[in-house]
């Protein structure tokens, strides 16, 4: 599993059952207080900022036991994320909306839903209206009493998503993101990619597992060589009359094999020159 923004020393072993969605409604920074009632707080700026208490806190909670209370009766089996901001944020009836002097930012909406995803994904929790939604849901979609609570039903940079009749509409929305996150591949870090010359050719090359690696298949190609096999780790190669053994790894589609095997093979020195960012065999 390949997690988008949380880390696995942030999510201990525990059964969860739901993620509920709030923003602190205060400034873009997280507080002590924000800390103490949430699992995982964005701020501002939209990093992640973990909450005093862990996910594991909330699987069972008893009497006098410490833990993330960001929900009414509602926070056994929960995980509380929130956004740092509005402050002073009013509903005003049906239609008007003041977002207060800190507007939740569109950037942090989104993070959330990265949170969420990442969560989900961990704890195996589906996305359904009543396992990943938020605060301003919790009464209508699970059926647990709260106090005029409305968070984060609201987007300040749409006003389509602002009056009370499109709270639903804005937790659906959430809940797409959410998805979506799920179905994207997480960035996968790149091998540097550098240059073989051999013979006065030039081949592709990599730079990966403190090694240098280079692509076997155009090499093999444009000398005659044969492949034999290769084995998830080995790459056997017929180059003249003689098999050799060299380590290999794929990347995407593309065979390598480790280039100090094949300057054995072949008995040649390798080096590298920086400025062109070359591997030479000579």
């Amino acid at each position: 599993m390949s997690l988008r923004v949380l880390s696995i020393a942030d999510l201990p072993a525990a059964k969860m059952e739901r993620v509920i969605v709030h923003w602190t409604a205060g400034t873009y920074q997280v507080s002590d207080t924000d800390r103490e009632h949430y699992h995982f707080l964005v701020d501002g700026d939209g990093a992640v900022v973990r909450g005093f208490h862990s996910v594991k806190a909330n699987q069972e909670i008893k009497t006098g036991e410490p833990h993330a209370a960001h929900t009414w009766h509602k926070n056994t089996g929960s995980i509380g994320i929130a956004a740092c901001c509005m402050l002073g944020a009013q509903e005003k009836g049906k239609h008007a909306f003041e977002p207060g002097s800190h507007p939740m930012k569109k950037s942090q909406w989104e993070k959330l839903a990265e949170v969420a995803a990442d969560l989900c994904e961990h704890y195996n929790i589906p996305v359904t209206r009543a396992t990943v939604l938020g605060h301003g849901e919790v009464e209508k979609n699970i059926g647990v009493t709260q106090r005029g609570k409305w968070d984060p039903m609201a987007l300040p940079w749409d006003p389509s998503f602002q009056s009370p009749a499109k709270y639903s509409a804005v937790g659906d929305l959430f809940r797409e993101r959410v998805r979506a996150a799920l179905k994207a591949t997480p960035d996968i870090e790149k091998p540097l990619e550098v240059k073989l010359l051999l013979n006065n050719d030039f081949f592709p090359a990599i730079l990966e597992d403190g090694s240098s690696w280079g692509a076997i298949r155009k090499i093999a190609d444009n000398y005659g060589w044969k492949i034999v096999k290769t084995t998830k780790t080995k790459a056997f190669v017929l180059i003249g009359n003689q098999t050799h053994e060299l380590d290999f790894l794929k990347e995407g589609t593309i065979g390598y094999v480790q280039l100090i095997d094949l300057a054995k093979a072949l008995d040649l020195q390798i080096s590298w020159d920086a400025i062109s960012r070359t591997i030479k065999l000579d």
